[in-house]
């Protein structure tokens, strides 16, 4: 006979809409603010900014879409990042709004605008260092850059050159005179084995392969001060000939022949050398100050409001401030190749010290990865640190601190003491069960059909 059956059907709606909670926990992104006083990061797809000094956190975005690859503009006024709403990533920007306030995590009033506005993806944003352009990856295939203020976007590399298979599988890195960029380059040996262009941020074309080398090269820094690259390689460590990875190491290219020639000398050489450049900068300087006596002398009388010493421009800098155009010996580059670390590694980050005297990097012998410190001048490798996990090395603007993003916390390496400390936060987070799960069918729909 006919028998009711029971059906049950489970909705997708009866959580609340809002669970609001404050997270201390869970943070995958990490960047330093410029004057030190503040951390960027990602917690749970959503950007905050935490004070170094207390567990004070700003929110900066509130949306049930993901949000990643931070940057802060070189003021501290402004932070990039990307964010896929309405099924599209798309390059966003927050700044403080009140010209009184200098902190974000004490800021009351931001505003956010969008940046790049295409109907293609458009992720991984950096700031230049000059604030004016932010350098972006288009379509996984295309380096562009967006001018800050007029949002024009100028093709810097397309795909013969560049291609991201994978997230955070592509480097690039502005020069300090923002003329420039260090990016990762397929062009010759293909995706296998990537090398490390310099790329003309103009947009004119101008690109050179730095490297060439046949083997996989990345991770390209800028060093000391824009005449050298820091970057890594496989092209000493064991093979990957099972797929098991490669072993790397630390490589430092010049793009000038004298930096070249100071680095090679031993430490007494380098010491007289150094000596003998402040005999002759002090007597340049004398020579300067007497030129610009004679000046001020001949022009007593005559100053007036609009005549200055120096020249201020409209962007609050100086020509003496500002950081003069880099120029690239290219021909021998790669005869100007020295490797830093001692013995190839499953490697993880490295930087370098301003003056090249200390490299820091992550290496896996002995299970985790473990921070090591090579002093360049005394030729000396140790372990610096056990078990400080993967992640960026982020130094500080005065290389006295290394910051680490590992396993969803926020460490602060000094460098002095070689003591950690962990940056508290308090992010107030607004978890909206039924719009996040309706972003992440959207999100693993578009990726598979």
């Amino acid at each position: 006979t006919p028998h009711r059956v029971a059906v049950n059907i489970v909705t997708d709606s009866n959580d609340d809409d809002v669970v609001r909670r404050i997270n201390r926990y869970g943070a995958t992104e990490v960047k330093v603010s410029p004057n030190g006083k503040e951390v960027a990061f990602v917690l749970h797809g959503d950007v905050y900014v935490t004070s170094m000094d207390y567990a004070t956190t700003k929110r900066i975005t509130d949306t049930p879409e993901q949000e990643r690859t931070i940057d802060f503009a070189p003021d501290g006024r402004s932070i990039v990042y990307a964010s896929e709403r309405g099924g599209l990533w798309q390059i966003y920007l927050t700044r403080i709004k009140n010209a009184a306030e200098k902190q974000f995590a004490y800021a009351t009033d931001l505003v956010e605008e969008k940046l790049t506005d295409s109907k293609q993806t458009s992720f991984q944003p950096l700031f230049s260092p000059d604030g004016k352009s932010v350098a972006f990856l288009e379509n996984r295939g295309t380096l562009k850059a967006v001018d800050v203020s007029t949002h024009l976007t100028r093709t810097l590399m397309d795909g013969r050159y560049i291609y991201s298979y994978s997230d955070g599988d592509v480097d690039y890195a502005w020069s300090p005179d923002s003329r420039w960029l260090l990016s990762s380059y397929i062009g010759k040996g293909g995706w296998q084995s990537d090398d490390i262009a310099l790329v003309n941020a103009s947009g004119n074309g101008e690109i050179h392969n730095l490297t060439n080398s046949g083997y996989k090269d990345g991770n390209g820094k800028w060093a000391l001060g824009g005449k050298a690259m820091l970057f890594t390689s496989d092209r000493a460590g064991y093979r990957s000939h099972g797929s098991w990875g490669a072993e790397q190491d630390a490589y430092l290219m010049f793009f000038d022949q004298d930096a070249y020639d100071r680095f090679r000398l031993s430490k007494e050489e380098r010491a007289l050398f150094d000596e003998e450049q402040k005999s002759k900068n002090g007597v340049k300087k004398d020579e300067k100050a007497e030129e610009g006596s004679k000046v001020a002398r001949k022009e007593k009388g005559k100053a007036s409001k609009n005549h200055k010493k120096v020249d201020q421009k409209k962007d609050g800098k100086t020509d003496e401030q500002k950081p003069k155009p880099l120029k690239f010996d290219l021909d021998n580059c790669r005869d100007r190749i020295v490797r830093l670390t001692v013995n190839s590694s499953h490697l993880g980050d490295a930087v370098l010290s301003p003056e090249g005297n200390m490299l820091y990097y992550q290496a896996s012998f002995e299970g985790g990865a473990d921070l090591w410190k090579h002093d360049l001048v005394e030729n000396r490798t140790e372990i610096f640190m056990k078990g400080v996990g993967g992640g960026s090395l982020v130094p500080d603007k005065d290389f006295k601190s290394l910051y680490l993003n590992s396993g969803g916390s926020i460490k602060k390496i000094d460098l002095a003491s070689r003591s950690v400390k962990s940056i508290d936060y308090e992010a107030p987070f607004n978890y909206r069960p039924l719009k996040e799960r309706q972003y992440m069918f959207d999100h693993v729909w578009r990726e598979v059909k």
